[in-house]
């Protein structure tokens, strides 16, 4: 399984220690020094990545996300594993 729940579970709990340990310093949430901070989306993409894929983008440097056929929700990405280029889809939310 892509991510391993491991792999997952670890970065959930850096993402965690990372929104407590700017709340004690009284950061406000839009002022966060992490550029995303989604609790779904940014420890599902940060696990994928942490075992050897890439976001796959488009021309303009945007993630080529789309729905989900199984859960129908818009967090279905598609990643590619370097150096040999080949995509797995996986949804953020269900992991299909």
């Amino acid at each position: 399984m892509i991510p391993k729940p491991e792999t997952l579970a670890l970065e959930r709990a850096k993402l965690a220690e990372t929104y407590r340990s700017e709340r004690e310093a009284g950061i406000a949430w839009p002022d966060s020094v992490e550029t995303v901070t989604d609790p779904i989306l940014t420890p599902f993409v940060r696990a994928v990545i942490s075992e050897g894929y890439r976001v796959k983008c488009s021309r303009g440097g945007c993630a080529d996300i789309e729905v989900c056929p199984a859960c129908r929700r818009p967090n279905r990405y598609t990643f590619v594993k370097d150096p040999d280029g080949a995509e797995i889809k996986r949804c953020a939310v269900c992991h299909h």
